[in-house]
């Protein structure tokens, strides 16, 4: 019975994807966000992130932003107000971002940001959130 799993189980791996962008979204999806991707998120794909990648109205200083729909699903919206190359950074951002909560690193709980345990009120500057940095840091490896 094993020899019909595990060939059925190769199968989804090769074939599936995580990031499931919009209709005009995939042109956001480059060679360095394949990168940044494949560097984050190791293992079978059933063992891994279903990212939905989505253009939404928000507030015109906000680019992209990510939330966790359920265990394993987050949706990334981002702000069509913005040229290609921002989207296309932004995107590589937020997904570290799915990178961080999906392994327990950053969580969101009653008004709070709980970063590698450590809780920080919502009110914290933007400059100064410990993930905001390490995502900034993240793409900037992959960018320059």
């Amino acid at each position: 019975m094993w020899r019909f799993i595990i060939p059925i189980l190769f199968s989804l791996q090769v074939s599936g994807q995580i990031l499931k962008p919009d209709v005009g979204l995939e042109k956001h999806i480059t060679s360095a966000t394949s990168q940044i991707c494949s560097e984050m998120f190791r293992g079978p794909l059933f063992a891994q992130p279903i990212v939905i990648i989505k253009y939404a109205p928000l507030y015109p200083r906000i680019v992209g932003i990510t939330r966790e729909l359920s265990s394993g699903w987050f949706i990334i919206d981002l702000n069509p107000m913005w040229d290609d190359n921002q989207l296309e950074k932004t995107l590589m951002h937020e997904l570290v971002h799915v990178y961080q909560m999906y392994s327990g690193d950053l969580k969101t709980k009653n008004g709070y940001f709980i970063w590698k345990n450590e809780t920080y009120l919502f009110s914290t500057p933007y400059r100064s959130r410990l993930w905001e940095i390490d995502a900034e840091n993240r793409v900037k490896l992959i960018c320059n």
